[in-house]
């Protein structure tokens, strides 16, 4: 990590029942928000920007399980998701990958655009280890949305607009 982002760094452990493996991740945290409300009850006061490193949910959760499970499995061990899924008993994942993109509405859009091609990308690759069971969202630009009233698909060449393929668009 280059060190003038070294203040802005957080780092992460994941533990894995299943082999007792220990993994640290490092993460960028600038100026998260935490926010006073609790789920279920109203609002306490209002949401400050934090200082130092820390994520928003810092104090506020704690990961309880009585089950194995696989490391990584939110960003790159769609395997390891599988095998917790069938473990857990679900069917099908709704997979999003992060949620940064909210934030790429500041960038140029030219870089936008490109940056949502590599989300694309990477879930295309995270799903396609089962896509019957691990789907995820296409992300759609709106930073001018006045105008729009539906999102047009893109097809490949040769694919018919009723083709079953696309149904989960």
């Amino acid at each position: 990590m280059e060190e003038r982002l070294k203040p802005y760094t957080l780092t992460t452990k994941r533990h894995s029942l299943a082999d007792s493996a220990t993994e640290e991740r490092d993460m960028l945290s600038i100026k998260p928000v935490r926010y006073n409300r609790v789920a279920g009850q109203k609002g306490v006061g209002k949401s400050l920007p934090r200082t130092g490193v820390q994520h928003n949910l810092m104090g506020r959760t704690t990961f309880i399980t009585s089950k194995e499970f696989s490391i990584a499995t939110a960003e790159d061990n769609p395997a390891g998701r599988l095998v917790d899924m069938d473990v857990e008993g679900r069917d099908i994942d709704f997979i999003i990958l992060d949620t940064w993109a909210y934030a790429a509405t500041s960038l140029d859009l030219d870089l936008t655009l490109q940056l949502f091609t590599s989300y694309h990308n990477c879930m295309s690759d995270f799903c396609s280890e089962d896509s019957r069971r691990l789907k995820g969202l296409i992300i759609a630009p709106c930073t001018d949305p006045q105008w729009a009233a539906a999102v047009w698909p893109v097809l490949p060449e040769g694919m018919p607009i009723d083709d079953s393929d696309l149904e989960p668009v």
